[in-house]
């Protein structure tokens, strides 16, 4: 499916993009855009937030005025209760290199936070809303979409023959939508810490780090977002199966090699609370006492 742009207000002079980061080469604050169509739904799902989906173009001042609200402070914290995406199939914007935890990344002098590859191949995704139907369909810019967590459109906000449509307006609109779906919704800070639950949990499993693991587990285990206690209850399950095999090696220790069987007990015990494995080895350290 092809896509064309209408804008929807005069065009004027291209505006010079704002920088993306201050003196020191450290990022300024932008609202947290997605890097993908998939980690914007997949976020929103677990979320169950809505999809803030905005669509630009190039050359225009209300444009131009659209990128510096969005990138105003009040809506950079605001933005953190849904799931931003930024449209634009230009790619002309430049990027810059920007300090982020100590790593040096690319990113998009207009827009910041991604770098401009993101954008443009965000416009692919358009059709997946299901908002536009047909070959050589027209999109009027700019515009924002309010899309459910599964990212199909709920509310298309437009420019009204090229005014700027206020940031606080897309907000507002968006909290009362998703007031409307039902459920809890995840906060930006929680995702925060259940997405490092989650890369902990892969981390510790590879590693065998079996306390580590199980924390994560059980953090997720206790999360609101079912698709994540699902993970957690899995890997919970992981954990149990993994427990009965130490088990199993260190009950098989005890006659070959009694001090190398003892200190496995004793690392199962402590390390696979709160299983029966965890219990099991506790009682067999006892027995040998």
């Amino acid at each position: 499916m092809r896509f064309g742009l209408m804008a929807a207000c005069a065009m004027a002079i291209c505006v010079p993009s704002g920088t993306a980061q201050d003196k020191k080469g450290q990022e300024k604050e932008t609202p947290l855009w997605a890097e993908s169509w998939e980690e914007a739904v997949k976020e929103a799902t677990i979320r169950n937030v809505c999809i803030l989906y905005h669509i630009h173009g190039d050359g225009a001042q209300k444009i131009q005025e659209m990128v510096d609200d969005v990138r105003k402070g009040s809506y950079v914290q605001a933005s953190k209760a849904f799931v931003n995406v930024i449209v634009n199939q230009n790619n002309g914007h430049g990027e810059e290199t920007v300090t982020v935890d100590g790593q040096e990344v690319r990113r998009c002098k207009r827009y910041g936070g991604i770098p401009c590859d993101s954008h443009v191949k965000m416009w692919e995704s358009i059709s997946k809303t299901g908002a536009v139907q047909g070959d050589n369909a027209q999109i009027m810019i700019p515009q924002v979409w309010i899309l459910g967590p599964g990212g199909s459109l709920i509310e298309a906000k437009n420019s009204n023959g090229g005014n700027v449509i206020p940031s606080s307006d897309v907000l507002k609109d968006a909290m009362q939508i998703m007031q409307k779906l039902g459920g809890e919704h995840m906060s930006y800070d929680k995702w925060l810490q259940m997405s490092a639950a989650r890369g902990e949990w892969k981390r510790a499993w590879e590693k065998g780090d079996w306390k580590k693991a199980m924390a994560a587990a059980l953090t997720l285990k206790k999360s609101s977002s079912k698709i994540l206690r699902i993970e957690g209850e899995q890997g919970l399950n992981k954990m149990s199966d993994k427990g009965d095999e130490l088990l199993s090696q260190a009950h098989s220790l005890l006659s070959s090699n009694p001090e190398e069987g003892k200190k496995l007990y004793k690392k199962i015990a402590e390390e696979f609370k709160p299983l029966s494995a965890s219990r099991k080895a506790a009682e067999a350290l006892a027995a040998i006492k």
